[in-house]
């Protein structure tokens, strides 16, 4: 899926009643958190970062960044994979963006699998009796994996087309309320 694509699943989320994003996070933020990872991001997760930095729909949480001290859990992608990496043995060029709300699931960035764009697909992984188990490719890259998320719970919550507002709803950085 292109930038243009993901621009506009951008912009439903943005329009969407029931959706609330942090601040866009600077250039100098994702390359620090690509540091922390030890990882490069791929283009279109980089471009969701720098567009809505993280937060959710319908209260489905998409992972990113929230702050620099990359401590607050979810919807921190950079502190999850901190947290699986140290207790669990999360291999390192996996990245989580995404929990399936069951326990055991969870969406991740698999940066040992580029395509030529630089992209990396989105992989569904299960974590039980110690173990991390690859499930099933979920997207070829993280635009997709978004539309399809997106969709897929406008679907679910009746809305064919997310209902139009002003203004986006980004926090107001008190993370003590979200947390």
């Amino acid at each position: 899926m292109s930038i243009e694509q993901l621009e506009k699943t951008i912009e439903r989320l943005r329009k969407h009643h029931e959706s609330s994003f942090l601040p866009p996070q600077t250039e100098e933020l994702v390359q620090k958190a690509e540091q922390k990872l030890d990882v490069t991001f791929p283009p279109t997760f980089r471009h969701f970062l720098r567009a809505l930095g993280s937060g959710d729909v319908s209260g489905v949480e998409f992972f990113g960044i929230v702050d620099a001290r990359f401590d607050h859990g979810p919807p921190d992608a950079v502190s999850c994979t901190l947290e699986f990496r140290h207790e669990t043995d999360l291999p390192r060029h996996l990245v989580v963006v995404f929990d399936h709300g069951d326990g055991t699931r969870f969406s991740m960035l698999d940066t040992s699998r580029r395509d030529s764009r630089g992209e990396c697909p989105v992989v569904c992984f299960s974590h039980q009796g110690g173990v991390w188990r690859e499930l099933h490719k979920e997207a070829d890259d993280y635009a997709a994996f978004l539309h399809a998320q997106v969709e897929s719970i406008l679907d679910r919550d009746g809305h064919s087309r997310a209902p139009a507002r002003d203004e986006p709803d980004f926090d107001d950085g008190d993370l003590e309320d979200d947390f």
